[in-house]
């Protein structure tokens, strides 16, 4: 994908590990990072009291691609299915829209989520929701509008609602940050040795 700023996806090694925090085929901890966040969605949906399954297999009716998170509704039919995707804003291709736009690296990577899901979604009358969160803890709109759909169940007043929401942002931002700072930390003890 092309912004104004470049191309949104580099091939970067950087000094810190830069590259194997959003790398594909890169180690284990990109996985348990990536695990980790799905991991607390998944939680926060038990938690306001709605049906999830975690990579449902087969669901989609077009391709193979299995979404991180599906939530049924009281019917027992899905109804929203998500996909986590990390970020990283000190990319070459990234760090200059990164830099000027708050928010620059979770729009890229949303919109990247948004092609490979939307009309797969869409043609299965499901609602879509990618989960976007820069390894600096900044989480993408979808993220955002997520976690205030898990809070309309979670709670019937406002302060109950509000409070769910605290809670949630709290725990996914730790684990996003959490699972930066595992990579940052193992590739500086690399260079430190």
């Amino acid at each position: 994908m092309l912004s104004k700023y470049g191309k949104t996806s580099a091939p970067q090694v950087g000094l810190f590990g830069d590259h194997a925090l959003r790398c594909a085929r890169g180690s284990k901890l990109r996985t348990r990072w990536h695990d980790s966040i799905k991991n607390v969605y998944a939680m926060l949906a038990t938690t306001a009291g709605l049906n999830r399954t975690l990579e449902p297999e087969q669901m989609m009716l077009f391709s193979n691609d299995r979404p991180d998170l599906a939530v049924r509704n009281e019917n027992g039919h899905y109804n929203v299915i998500t996909d986590v995707r990390t970020a990283v804003p000190s990319l070459a291709g990234i760090c200059p829209g990164a830099a000027a736009t708050p928010g620059h690296t979770t729009a890229c990577a949303e919109a990247e989520n948004e092609v490979k899901w939307m009309q797969q979604t869409a043609a299965q009358s499901l609602t879509f929701c990618a989960l976007v969160a820069e390894d600096g803890g900044r989480l993408g709109v979808g993220a955002l509008r997520f976690v205030n759909f898990l809070a309309s169940d979670a709670g019937s007043s406002m302060g109950e609602r509000r409070a769910f929401v605290c809670f949630a942002l709290q725990r996914v931002r730790c684990a996003t940050v959490k699972g930066g700072c595992t990579f940052i930390l193992r590739a500086c003890q690399r260079v430190l040795s």
